[in-house]
């Protein structure tokens, strides 16, 4: 029953909890203080009234996007995170910060990798997402 249909699945308080860990681990791969560092650079480097854990929450959105196997699927991902509600809060500017933090973090192989603020700037200067 509900297989296939993820809100009718039942899961285990156990299995929530491995599968969040998973997820937590996936979108955090250097943990707590990368999560901190994150929401850091966000906090700084964008100019909304968004707390910082709503700023996270974007960047993550932008992190499954970008984790879309095929550019159709990304580009089309891409687009409904742009239209989203949750993200008119957002200047374009604000958007072009949390897309390069996602772009230029993934090649990150340790936290002394990401980049500044001032890099960080540059980078969202350079994107369009129109």
């Amino acid at each position: 029953m509900g297989k296939g249909i993820p809100w009718l699945e039942f899961v285990s308080p156990r299995e929530r909890k491995r599968r969040e860990e998973q997820y937590y681990r996936r979108m955090f791969p250097f943990g707590e203080e990368q999560r901190r560092l994150e929401g850091r650079l966000l906090s700084r480097c964008t100019d909304t009234k968004l707390s910082e854990e709503e700023l996270l929450f974007q960047l993550l959105c932008v992190r499954e996007v970008l984790q879309e196997e095929d550019e159709m699927s990304r580009k089309d991902a891409l687009e409904s995170w742009r239209k989203n509600p949750l993200t008119a809060n957002l200047s374009p500017a604000d958007r072009q910060v949390v897309y390069a933090l996602a772009v230029l973090s993934a090649g990150c192989s340790s936290l002394e990798e990401y980049p500044d603020e001032k890099r960080l700037r540059a980078e969202a200067e350079k994107i369009d997402l129109k």
